[in-house]
């Protein structure tokens, strides 16, 4: 019984590169998270299979943090996406739109079709230029004379 206190026990002697080296995959195994040292340790351990096969732990972990970071680029590239089409669509011209659907259907009625050929720039009358239905009318006068 004595016997069994008296004795060391005897663990392998390890060089002081040994231990270095073991910190340093440590190390590794708490970095894994930020992708770019993911990166590097997997690019490094893809060439060498026995220190994949002997750090399989950290290989996956670095594969998962990989993925992650693809993973929220897809994301944040879809969110980008969906606002684009909200601005584009809120800071659109609302005059163009309104414009574009009367232009088509200027071509594809034929009365209307030799109207605008007939205008001197060829294309539809734009609604600056055209003549408001109460001056033509002849009912609304000019503002200087109700002033006068």
């Amino acid at each position: 019984m004595f016997h069994l206190l008296h004795t060391r026990i005897s663990r392998p002697y390890r060089s002081s590169v040994a231990l270095e080296e073991e910190r340093v995959w440590i190390a590794f195994y708490r970095r894994v998270a930020n992708p770019a040292i993911a990166a590097e340790v997997v690019q490094h351990l893809d060439a060498d299979a026995d220190l994949k096969r002997t750090h399989s732990a950290l290989y996956l972990r670095c594969k998962e943090s990989l993925r992650r970071k693809k993973a929220r680029q897809a994301r944040a590239k879809r969110i980008r996406s969906v606002l684009r089409r909200i601005l584009g669509g809120l800071l659109r011209d609302p005059a163009s739109t309104m414009r574009e659907p009367a232009h088509r259907a200027a071509k594809s009625h034929p009365k209307m079709a030799e109207l605008a050929a007939a205008q001197p720039d060829g294309g539809p009358q734009s609604a600056a230029s055209r003549p408001s239905k109460a001056r033509l009318d002849g009912a609304a006068a000019p503002r200087s004379a109700k002033a006068a």
